[in-house]
């Protein structure tokens, strides 16, 4: 797997929000929830177009430059980078968000490492995840290899 189907598919994947509005803006919430009362500041790894990070007020780490334009027009501050590498300093961040990042990932153990390295000491670590034997998992959007 990996990110390069979403360099192409960067529009597609965008309007899955509209299309599902009011299963993201449950996602929205659930994630304002879990992110209450960490520090800042608060970065999403795989932002993508930025529709959780502009709601959450966070920065974006995306390695898909396609993606990072949108979440741009979104107003959210993207630097490129892969999870597995994050371009951050060590404990320099309040909370760390993967939304639906982890299962895209051919080392996920490797990105929960590095987010850990750049938390700050309580920061939250948070990650949402679609099981492949989900309902939701068994409706793949792209072909990814």
């Amino acid at each position: 797997m990996g990110w390069e189907p979403f360099e192409r598919l960067h529009s597609r994947y965008d309007s899955w929000f509209s299309r599902n509005a009011v299963t993201a803006e449950n996602e929205v919430k659930a994630l304002m929830k879990a992110v209450e009362g960490a520090g800042r500041p608060c970065v999403e790894v795989g932002s993508g177009t930025g529709f959780f990070a502009s709601r959450l007020g966070c920065l974006g780490v995306e390695p898909s430059v396609n993606m990072a334009r949108l979440a741009l027009r979104r107003g959210v501050q993207s630097v490129q980078g892969r999870a597995e590498a994050l371009p951050l300093r060590d404990s320099s961040v309040g909370a760390v968000i993967f939304v639906v990042t982890l299962c895209f990932l051919s080392d996920p153990a490797a990105a929960i490492a590095e987010a850990s390295r750049a938390l700050a000491r309580g920061g939250a670590l948070v990650s949402c995840i679609v099981t492949r034997s989900s309902p939701w998992g068994g409706q793949t959007f792209i072909e990814v290899s």
